[in-house]
């Protein structure tokens, strides 16, 4: 497990955790709103006048707010575990240094799974009939409800439609352009830091990100110009920062320029 996956598997147990909590913590409410209510009679009504009047009103009060923090913590357990679940399913991250190992298992999958597709119609085209083909009863199976119901007649059907190419033709140039990235970024030198004052810009390899350094806190009007230009507070790392790309490169000596022209840290 590299640096990468070990901080993800942490995430998904930071998660997993406070969805546990949170579902604890509904649990007690839960519990806690039962324990009063067993002691009011199924449908008795407040007595107006009565000794027990306000007892009954701060009882009824109490249930709704503990109901009520119960439904809250279980929403809260439900949006965790479902945070965990999501982690690590959302493709391969520039972030991780196994990047461009991985996307090249991917790419050679899609790339057998085109050649596959062609091998399917140049047997079919062959053959003219499914039976005939080498290919398991399973998907003899499918292929015939395929051909059955396509749209446009079985005489122009074939097992693998114009659309699927495509597709494996779209994600193939997609994954070999994000490889030819990766790899010039990971060949490319570590910039050195850039040192202004009041800030120093620094790029990092081993976080993969481009990070402004701001010697003291910097005012509102710098900050709102960082969120503006898609940098994000980091606080793991103490500084504003974005995902190394040339874009953030652009933008981090659009901003120093910014800085500098503006004025900008002069309350800082």
């Amino acid at each position: 497990m590299n640096k990468y996956e070990l901080k993800q598997e942490l995430r998904k147990e930071k998660y997993e955790e406070l969805s546990k909590k949170a579902g604890v913590k509904s649990t007690v409410n839960y519990e806690a709103s039962n324990e009063i209510t067993k002691f009011i009679p199924m449908g008795q009504p407040i007595l107006v006048g009565h000794h027990s009047e306000k007892r009954h009103r701060k009882d009824l009060g109490r249930v709704n707010s503990l109901m009520r923090k119960s439904v809250e913590e279980m929403d809260k357990a439900e949006y965790y575990a479902n945070k965990a679940e999501s982690v690590g399913k959302g493709g391969i991250s520039s972030d991780d240094p196994d990047a461009v190992k991985k996307l090249k298992v991917e790419l050679k999958g899609l790339e057998d799974s085109r050649d596959y597709s062609k091998k399917l119609n140049a047997e079919y085209r062959k053959n003219k009939s499914i039976d005939d083909m080498s290919i398991s009863d399973g998907l003899k199976v499918k292929l015939e409800v395929q051909k059955k119901n396509w749209f446009m007649g079985s005489e122009k059907w074939v097992p693998c439609e114009s659309y699927v190419f495509s597709n494996l033709g779209a994600n193939i140039r997609r994954i070999r352009k994000r490889i030819e990235i990766l790899t010039v970024e990971a060949n490319r030198e570590e910039a050195k830091p850039i040192e202004r004052e009041g800030f120093t810009i620094i790029e990092s390899k081993e976080e993969n990100r481009i990070m402004f350094d701001f010697d003291k806190k910097p005012p509102y009007e710098m900050r709102t110009l960082l969120k503006k230009n898609g940098w994000r507070w980091t606080p793991s790392l103490g500084t504003w920062t974005r995902k190394t790309t040339n874009a953030a490169r652009s933008s981090a000596s659009y901003l120093m320029g910014e800085i500098e022209k503006e004025n900008l840290l002069n309350n800082v």
